[in-house]
């Protein structure tokens, strides 16, 4: 088999190494680190792709955003893990605007984190019940804005 190539975007270097210890067990795996959104980007310009890109949210001087939309329209067969603190509903909410094929806590255990890469390398999502919770919420959220709006004739033009 082939290598799977992840990529670890954080800006903490114990975190990034630390993860780069932990998939590397999964066996066949080969980890890339980057610590800024910069060398991210820059990465990608040069036309080097990755199976998994493991994201950290936050990062000083920098929006995760526009990598995840990046990601999503110019690598459509990559997959893309969040691996957060932030469990807010606002950044939780906003991320389920990007395709992304898991979300992971760095509040939940090592064999989570395993768990829930593995699901994705073998081409399933998982998302911690924090952020499906959050995903459910907006969906009941949404359907319901959708039937109490009436709009005019007027705005269907515009």
């Amino acid at each position: 088999m082939s290598e799977y190539k992840i990529l670890i975007l954080d800006d903490h270097p114990a975190v990034r190494e630390g993860l780069k210890v932990i998939l590397s067990s999964l066996g066949r795996v080969k980890c890339t680190l980057c610590e800024t959104v910069e060398q991210l980007t820059n990465m990608l310009s040069r036309n080097i792709h990755h199976d998994l890109y493991v994201l950290d949210i936050e990062f000083p001087k920098s929006d995760i955003f526009p990598i995840l939309e990046l990601i999503n329209k110019q690598l459509c067969e990559s997959k893309i893990l969040i691996y957060s603190m932030h469990d807010d509903s606002y950044i939780l909410s906003h991320l389920d605007l990007y395709k992304i094929h898991g979300y992971v806590s760095k509040n939940e255990s090592t064999e989570k984190l395993l768990d829930t890469v593995t699901r994705i390398m073998n081409g399933s999502e998982a998302f911690s019940e924090t952020f499906l919770k959050v995903r459910d919420k907006n969906n009941k959220t949404t359907c319901v804005a959708k039937e109490d709006v009436v709009i005019t004739d007027r705005e269907k033009q515009v």
